[in-house]
């Protein structure tokens, strides 16, 4: 830690339990460079603070009551909160999991089913739709949450040879071309084998916001989420309908980006009705969090798309979507995911593929 220095950014001190996006102003040593910075306390009016660079590496700490002139700022918010419930509010993360569009479409794909260069295009086409949020199924040989329309087509991906890598390497490929948020979805072994902290750095690296662990508990997950944390990646986790208010509470205070709350218990699938167990969850999950909260399993048409959009704040399909790709087939999968993603949300193909700023 370096000794604090006064500025005339001093007087614009950063607020309590905030996270801010800064950029080294022209004229500083390396001006242009974007950094993010998060807060972790406040003690004597001192913020503890910590910069990561464009390539996930940390690259200063110190204590300090404000910022140093040589940096602008480029966002500030006082919502969040690192050790409870918390708004993402860095650069990308704000923009990409805020669900800006209500209520918003969390697609779910199968990475390598039927083959990667076909995911690739279903994500493209998918997010041009009208998708906010992408997420990039890891086909696992053991998928036990999952029905047998994302059975079948993890085992068609994993005879193709799809690994978590590929899967990283599909979003460092797509992130320059789409603004929807990017979610790596995975059970919990392949992440393992991987090695916590190198996932974290790989994703951070590939442009993703942040993964979804699908088997991971609360209880097990301290050094994932420290991982996680480390490079600014939203952890998301599942919230049941049998789930306790006290444990209701802990997933939140866990959970970053938002949360995915699973509309009924068993596996995922298409039905024809929406649980009733849905609406009461996200009222439950309301009295923890101010995240978003996204509601999944089992919603396959616009009829259910709207009815959970009555109460949630994000809407999650992935078996429909699968199985959407299963039928079309190869050539067709794309223009197949596109129709069935304006179907569900009513949005017309309008939105253009684009970047966002690096940050």
């Amino acid at each position: 830690m370096t000794e604090p220095r006064t500025s005339r950014a001093a007087q614009r001190p950063i607020p309590p339990r905030s996270l801010v996006r800064l950029k080294r102003r022209v004229g500083s040593e390396r001006p242009g460079r974007e950094f993010r910075v998060g807060y972790y306390n406040r003690q004597d009016g001192l913020a503890c603070v910590w910069l990561v660079n464009e390539a996930g590496e940390y690259e200063q700490t110190w204590d300090q009551r404000g910022i140093a002139e040589d940096f602008e700022v480029l966002f500030m918010s006082d919502e969040t909160d690192l050790h409870g419930d918390r708004r993402e509010a860095m650069g990308p993360l704000v923009s990409r999991l805020a669900f800006k569009s209500k209520p918003a479409l969390v697609a779910y794909v199968t990475c390598g089913d039927p083959d990667l260069d076909t995911t690739r295009e279903v994500i493209l086409a998918a997010a041009r739709a009208g998708a906010d949020v992408i997420e990039l199924g890891v086909p696992f040989s053991d998928p036990v949450a999952d029905g047998p329309v994302i059975q079948r087509a993890s085992e068609r991906a994993l005879e193709n040879g799809t690994t978590l890598s590929d899967v990283l390497a599909l979003a460092r490929d797509v992130r320059p071309q789409i603004s929807a948020g990017l979610i790596i979805f995975s059970y919990l072994n392949p992440i393992l084998r991987f090695g916590l902290q190198r996932f974290a750095a790989a994703a951070a690296d590939a442009g993703a916001d942040g993964a979804l662990v699908i088997d991971l508990t609360i209880e097990e997950s301290g050094e994932y989420v420290r991982a996680m944390r480390g490079r600014n990646l939203a952890t998301v986790f599942l919230a049941a309908p049998t789930s306790t208010d006290a444990r209701l509470k802990r997933i939140a205070q866990v959970s970053t980006g938002f949360i995915y709350a699973v509309s009924r218990t068993g596996v995922t699938g298409e039905r024809r009705d929406v649980a009733a167990d849905a609406r009461q969850l996200v009222a439950r999950l309301r009295k923890h969090t101010k995240l978003p909260i996204a509601v999944g399993f089992g919603i396959s048409t616009a009829e259910q798309f709207a009815q959970v959009g009555a109460f949630a704040d994000a809407v999650v399909v992935g078996s429909a979507i699968v199985h959407a790709i299963e039928r079309a087939g190869k050539n067709a999968a794309a223009a197949a995911v596109a129709q069935l993603v304006s179907d569900l949300t009513g949005r017309a193909e309008t939105r253009q593929a684009a970047s966002l700023p690096k940050g």
